[in-house]
């Protein structure tokens, strides 16, 4: 099945994963859920994603001999083997909100899935 015609079925199931998926993610306040494009540029020492509301830059973050810091065991199997970055700003301009953060610390996680649809 070409990506394109499962996207809305996958786009739909993630929206509702996303709170058990990364364990009291709903606490945080999601904003806003909907299928929008994501523009990604990454490099051997950055990572920068951003859709039409929201940005975020990050650098890696790096620990002995200048290598990256990786995350590993944590009690929670999606939260496994991550790299963490530094943030260089994290940001988000919408309708009814809209805030700026730095210097905190951010990771990106995969979430592999299979299946069919039903």
């Amino acid at each position: 099945m070409p990506e394109d015609a499962c996207a809305p079925f996958w786009h739909s199931c993630s929206c509702r994963r996303v709170p058990h998926i990364l364990g009291g993610f709903e606490r945080w306040g999601i904003l806003s859920t909907r299928r929008v494009p994501l523009d990604v540029e990454r490099s051997a020492i950055k990572l920068k994603f951003s859709v039409p509301e929201s940005a975020v830059d990050m650098d890696d973050m790096t620990g002995f001999n200048d290598k990256p810091v990786k995350i590993e065991n944590l009690p929670s199997s999606t939260m496994q083997s991550y790299t963490q970055y530094k943030s260089v700003e994290t940001s988000h301009r919408g309708d009814d909100k809209e805030f700026r953060y730095s210097g905190t610390t951010g990771f990106t996680s995969k979430l592999g899935v299979s299946g069919t649809k039903k």
